[in-house]
């Protein structure tokens, strides 16, 4: 039978309308299907866990507090877990949350010089793709100047011939050059290992508070890895607080000191809370190696009635040196007050008016080197400031600024 025209028309219409429905569509999966599958995918199989991340920034940021450091740095691709975990100064790796990776990449005449002169960051974590896009620790400069945590090679087929890791930087671990230690306090362990120094940082305390020993050592030879160092404080009705463990957390074994090099190995004791008041004795030994040794660093006074004494006076130093607009000493001398008084909210909001007083002071200095063209000096003195008393207020400003500037004049 035929078709009559005016139905052969309308059939063409609803024929061509359907195919232009049908390639409408199809072109709408094929736009919007990837990004479901891209947003799919990881939720189904996540290549790195959330909570991997997270307890990395978490376990680096609590040996940053076994070290010492403080406002430690990182540099990573994963922003997420590790920022939200740490509390770490994050760099970001990737380059989204950092304007000079964003704007030169991995140019190895910008990056390079970037990461180990200018930010300096405390630790490093790369993994394959990050580790053969960038190279961070694939130089020599890397090397001297970052020690392994972890170290291994990466798995992937892309990346076969890269290093995933965790480092630390060099002088965290091996004191630099000229670094000042306490005069008068050597002692040698077994002919072979020089106590070169140490420091508490206080010799009166409270029930409850945590002391920190800094200590600094010199091998004269080689040395076996097996030594042991332990600290006690011994209480005059015998109790015994402290511990002891290998040194630099194995990040650094002694077998690979060199003759002449000042290791820094500091440690913590935790008095408990229930401790009895009274004369403790602090005192260190060493064994291993065929070395075994004892050292007393002399007297602690567990006393909380003079713990309060003293950071009363403390606070008092505070505000003098702070009156005189000499906010270092008014900073050292506020810290040492919390420190005998933790829980003090006066004390800590003191701290907090010191440190808005030292950004400004510093930001000021900076502004006027700055305003002479003195970029990189200015520059210098604002990171400082900003390793100091954090990333926030008057130097994150005059940085920001000074970034705009540098980059106006072409610099790198």
């Amino acid at each position: 039978r035929s078709i009559p025209m005016t139905e052969s028309r309308r059939t063409g219409r609803l024929g061509s309308a359907a195919l232009m429905g049908a390639a409408a569509l199809a072109a709408a999966l094929a736009l919007v299907l990837p990004n479901v599958w891209i947003l799919w995918a990881p939720l189904r199989a996540p290549s790195i866990s959330f909570e991997s991340v997270a307890e990395r920034g978490r376990s680096l940021a609590a040996l940053a507090s076994d070290l010492g450091i403080s406002n430690a740095s990182l540099l990573d691709p994963d922003l997420g877990g590790t920022s939200w975990a740490s509390g770490l100064t994050m760099v970001d790796l990737g380059g989204l949350a950092d304007a000079h990776i964003a704007r030169y990449g991995y140019d190895p005449r910008f990056f390079l010089p970037y990461v180990f002169d200018e930010r300096k960051p405390t630790f490093i974590h790369t993994h394959c793709v990050w580790s053969r896009d960038t190279r961070v620790n694939d130089s020599a400069r890397f090397r001297k100047d970052y020690l392994a945590i972890r170290e291994e090679p990466c798995a992937l087929e892309c990346c076969r011939d890269v290093m995933n890791g965790e480092y630390i930087r060099r002088e965290a671990i091996v004191a630099p050059a000229g670094t000042p230690i306490p005069a008068g306090r050597r002692h040698v362990f077994g002919g072979s290992l020089i106590l070169a120094g140490w420091d508490l940082d206080r010799d009166v305390a409270n029930p409850g508070d945590t002391l920190r020993l800094s200590t600094w050592w010199t091998p004269r030879a080689r040395l076996a890895d097996d030594l042991r160092l332990t600290v006690t404080l011994a209480g005059p009705g015998g109790e015994s607080y402290g511990g002891g463990s290998g040194f630099t957390r194995g990040i650094y074994p002694p077998s690979a000191w060199e003759p002449g090099e000042l290791i820094s190995e500091p440690r913590s004791i935790e008095i408990p809370g229930a401790a009895p008041e009274g004369k403790y004795r602090l005192s260190i030994s060493v064994e291993g190696g065929g070395i075994d040794g004892r050292y007393d660093l002399g007297e602690v006074d567990v006393d909380a009635a003079r713990a309060r004494e003293e950071a009363e006076e403390d606070f008092r130093l505070h505000s003098t040196a702070l009156g005189d607009g000499e906010f270092q000493a008014a900073l050292s001398w506020i810290d040492r007050a919390i420190e005998l008084r933790p829980g003090d909210a006066g004390y800590r909001e003191a701290r907090r008016k010191v440190l808005a007083g030292l950004r400004t002071s510093m930001a000021q200095q900076a502004a006027k080197l700055a305003g002479r063209g003195e970029i990189d000096d200015a520059a210098d003195l604002l990171l400082a400031t900003v390793a100091e008393t954090g990333r926030s207020g008057e130097p994150q400003r005059e940085l920001a600024d000074l970034s705009r500037r540098y980059f106006e004049l072409g610099g790198a």
